[in-house]
């Protein structure tokens, strides 16, 4: 008898820990801030892009986040990018709008 509910009430607490140890939405959000962005933005930005290869920049933050994710967050104005961008799995890349944040891709 013990055998035979020993299984299924195995699995079902398994199964219930699954549920509620899954993993949170990503949180983390990293700051990047344009080369020509206004000085209070560049001041409170995690990484700060020179206005050239800003991908690399954009990258160093994405390499930032954690594991599980999370988001880039560009300022507004150009960045000037000469490469590829290269998110990690779960990753947002997220700008000031349409009129706010331009990439401006060139090479």
């Amino acid at each position: 008898m013990f055998r035979t509910l020993f299984i299924p009430i195995l699995l079902l607490a398994l199964l219930i820990l699954a549920l509620f140890a899954a993993p949170a939405a990503a949180t983390a959000t990293i700051s990047v801030a344009a080369a020509d962005a206004p000085a209070e933005v560049r001041a409170s930005a995690d990484f700060v892009c020179d206005g050239v290869d800003d991908q690399l920049e954009i990258n160093r933050a994405f390499a930032a986040l954690p594991w599980d994710g999370g988001t880039v967050r560009l300022s507004a104005e150009t960045f000037h990018c000469t490469d590829n961008l290269v998110p990690g799995a779960y990753t947002i890349l997220e700008g000031a709008g349409t009129n706010g944040t331009t990439i401006a891709i060139s090479g």
